[in-house]
């Protein structure tokens, strides 16, 4: 009546009873660890990748500071910069000014120096010239005191003209 096939499928029929409501516990539990598993991963890659972000938005909120800084401090260097040239440019041409003068003032100076030196050599030649003119036309007594005279009042002459 029944053939063996039969009794071969009720006995794996039973078997699956008394043996699959184990594995089937045991399948679930093992699924439950791992979705819990998953779960946990997840929430944690999560959790890293907030950080991460957070990291990241720190990180720009730095480099924006810092350029942000530079750009300052570039700027307060060019304000420098600028007030040091024109600081230097208004000290060269005071220098300047002041060698200028001080040199026209040498010149002048100079050309006074030359004047009176010229005056001198052109005195000296006329009373050669005086002396030795004289020389021929008068005596030689009344020379020396023409002479001496004459030499008293040029000399008068020039110290009052430096004078005023």
């Amino acid at each position: 009546m029944f053939n063996a096939s039969l009794w071969v499928l009720i006995a794996f029929c039973i078997l699956i009873l008394l043996l699959g409501r184990p594995a089937w516990r045991a399948l679930m539990n093992y699924l439950d660890q791992h979705s819990f598993k998953i779960r946990t991963d997840l929430q944690e890659a999560k959790r890293l990748h907030k950080e991460a972000q957070d990291l990241v938005n720190a990180a720009k909120h730095l480099q924006m500071e810092t350029t942000h800084r530079a750009q300052e401090i570039v700027s307060h260097a060019k304000i420098q910069a600028e007030t040091l040239q024109k600081t230097s440019q208004d000290e060269l041409e005071a220098y300047l000014r002041i060698e200028e003068q001080l040199l026209l003032e040498r010149l002048a100076q100079m050309e006074a120096q030359t004047l009176i030196e010229i005056e001198n050599k052109a005195l000296e030649a006329a009373i050669s010239a005086a002396h030795q003119s004289i020389a021929k036309t008068i005596k030689p007594t009344d020379q020396d005191r023409l002479f001496t005279e004459a030499l008293d009042h040029i000399k008068n002459a020039s110290l009052k003209s430096k004078l005023s």
